[in-house]
């Protein structure tokens, strides 16, 4: 399947260490969904990659689909998508 061969690029690419509390915080099988009303995002100040992920959450991809189809370094989306969380902009589907 190409999917589960493409995670196992994404996921030799997320280091252990730090990354690994962002795992904990936000696991890759987790379902982000927006937090905020849309017109609250636009008084946000974001640095285009942050903005870029937002643009991609839509409340049915997972955090590791998300990772896929970035195109950044899994570590670092997945480090953005977390403090985005902590942030409030972003919650957890349940």
């Amino acid at each position: 399947m190409v999917r589960s061969s493409a995670w196992k690029t994404v996921e030799g690419q997320v280091p252990d260490g730090p990354a690994s509390r962002v795992r904990a915080r936000l696991p890759l099988f987790a379902v982000p969904k927006f937090a905020v009303p849309a017109d609250a995002l636009r008084g946000l100040m974001l640095d285009a990659d942050s903005a870029y992920l937002l643009s991609l959450v839509d409340g049915v991809m997972s955090v590791q689909a998300l990772l896929e189809t970035c195109e950044m370094n899994p570590g670092e989306a997945h480090e953005i998508l977390a403090q985005l969380l902590d942030e409030g902009v972003l919650e957890l589907r349940r």
